[in-house]
């Protein structure tokens, strides 16, 4: 039985229930658009053993984006699974997108994937600010639900995607990056979903990502410390998830997350000293991680009593929003 209850803090991509997020909490962690404006409801859901983050509408043809405030610097590989839920009917999502934007960029840069419902399965194709018509257009057969990877080497930009459950990839295009803006911030989203459809998306996973230049300038190495923490935190999310959840190995890479916030915090007081910022940001930065911490170490012992789905992955989801908060504040500090 499906079971969508808006409100419930949920998704690497949100902590709060609808899309257009004017009314949401400050410590979010993401960006959101519907079109028409409100008509998106996104949500914590599951479906059976799975979790996800759901998204539904009453009017047809909405289309909108979710995107987070986590920068990703190449070398990077960005990989998510989207599809259908509920006994959702083939078509009725619509397209399901995941795309990578240069916030900032005029024109706007972006590499984008989608899947578009045909048959059985679905029409999976690759796209971006140059090439704007889908790209290596491929079908994956007999499928509700798609994993994309888009992969940055530093010179090219790859898409792959499979069926959820497959082992191998299918490569989908292929482009140059020259010239690229940087940082890209990943984003999912529908394009023309139905009233009463439900479309959802897992399995969030910054695989790689570089930072910015070497040596890290100002604040970035406590950020890289945030995004980190957030990475493992994913990692945990996926492995506390499913019909077979690993408690002891989710239970693990929360911990790893613990030690990251201990560092982005030291590193928060650190830097405070040494330049003596008066800003109000570092200060609120502070405050956004030790909230991420303080949730993260309730999944643990949550984790640790071998209490995986639907509780343990609601603690991490409550970590995971003020700690890409944070980094997002940091971000900004003169």
């Amino acid at each position: 039985m499906t079971n969508l209850k808006p409100g419930i803090p949920a998704g690497v991509m949100l902590l709060c229930s609808t899309l257009f997020l004017s009314a949401c909490a400050t410590d979010s962690g993401v960006i959101g658009k519907a079109s028409p404006k409100g008509s998106l409801k996104w949500a914590f859901g599951s479906d059976g053993p799975d979790h996800f983050l759901g998204v539904t509408t009453k009017v047809n043809g909405a289309y909108g984006y979710l995107l987070a405030k986590r920068d990703l610097y190449p070398p990077f590989r960005w990989e998510v699974t989207g599809g259908r839920y509920g006994g959702t009917a083939p078509g009725d999502t619509g397209r399901i997108v995941t795309e990578l934007d240069a916030t900032g960029s005029t024109p706007l840069q972006f590499w984008l994937m989608g899947a578009d419902p045909t048959g059985t399965g679905f029409n999976v194709f690759a796209a971006n600010h140059q090439n704007t018509s889908p790209q290596g257009t491929t079908y994956l057969p007999d499928a509700s639900a798609i994993d994309f990877a888009v992969e940055h080497d530093g010179a090219t930009v790859f898409f792959h995607a499979r069926r959820t459950g497959d082992v191998d990839w299918t490569p989908v295009w292929s482009t140059s990056a020259a010239g690229a803006q940087m940082p890209l911030h990943p984003a999912v989203g529908v394009m023309g979903i139905r009233s009463g459809a439900l479309a959802g998306f897992n399995g969030f996973r910054v695989v790689k990502s570089a930072m910015p230049g070497s040596p890290p300038v100002g604040w970035y190495g406590t950020i890289f410390d945030l995004y980190t923490a957030v990475d493992h935190l994913t990692a945990a999310m996926d492995l506390a998830n499913g019909a077979i959840p690993d408690a002891a190995a989710a239970r693990l890479r929360v911990v790893d997350a613990l030690g990251e916030f201990d560092e982005a915090l030291a590193g928060i007081d650190g830097l405070l000293l040494e330049t003596k910022a008066k800003a109000s940001g570092p200060e609120t930065a502070r405050k956004l991680a030790q909230k991420a911490q303080k949730s993260a170490a309730s999944a643990a012992k949550k984790l640790a009593a071998g209490k995986a789905g639907k509780s343990a992955i609601k603690g991490i989801l409550k970590a995971i929003g003020p700690a890409l908060e944070a980094a997002d504040v940091l971000r900004h500090v003169e």
